[in-house]
């Protein structure tokens, strides 16, 4: 039988929650730098601005109030090229969960849609794939052990005792994917302000 487990980690259960927040982590950096691109492409602020002015509830507004008013129209001039561009759908159209069997002491890990992930150190690699060379780093003992580990988790009923923690889920509906812009955005409220500084300097420069 063909085995190929291409990533997977082994990690003291005592560090699994580290190891699971590490990844989430990892999830919403990405998410975070994508953010900042839509904003600058996409979210077209003055446009944004001008049309929550002219919102009935502006007018009572404190300021506050009328920064999300414009960081909400923003998040849908998003909302609109995501739904017309493939390419910015399939950018942050985000699967990212975790398979975990517990042994003993240790957490074993499968990663599944975990973008720009690096690990750290105390995450053992445990890969194991049996079509290909054994790596010339890892002894024949030690690649022999994995495969023995991974056939009494996983490989003879993947299910049996399978847990899937669920990092992030992005689907890239309408809906799903406006309440998780504004509800990220709320979570980064500098984030509006450095594009309306910038649009007050590029105002005042043309002047």
């Amino acid at each position: 039988m063909s085995i190929k487990i291409y990533e997977a980690y082994r990690v003291p259960v005592s560090r699994l929650n580290e190891f699971m927040g590490y990844c989430r982590a990892t999830v919403y950096q990405h998410l975070e730098s994508r953010m900042f691109m839509y904003l600058t492409f996409y979210g077209d602020i003055p446009a944004a601005q001008e049309k929550a002015e002219n919102s009935p509830y502006w007018k009572d507004a404190d300021a506050e109030k009328r920064k999300w008013m414009v960081l909400y129209q923003a998040v849908q001039n998003i909302i609109k090229q995501i739904d017309s561009d493939p390419q910015v759908k399939n950018d942050i159209d985000i699967e990212a969960s975790l398979n975990i069997w517990l042994d003993d002491k240790y957490a074993y890990d499968i990663p599944y849609g975990i973008r720009g992930r690096s690990y750290p150190n105390w995450a053992e690699d445990y890969s194991y794939q049996n079509q290909v060379d054994r790596p010339e780093h890892i002894s024949a003992q030690t690649y022999g052990a994995r495969c023995r580990k991974w056939e009494k988790l996983c490989l003879n009923d993947w299910n049996a005792t399978r847990m899937n923690h669920k990092i992030a889920s992005f689907d890239l509906g309408f809906y799903d994917t406006e309440m998780w812009m504004e509800n990220y955005v709320k979570e980064h409220p500098d984030l509006l302000d450095v594009y309306l500084e910038r649009d007050d300097n590029e105002e005042q420069a043309s002047r």
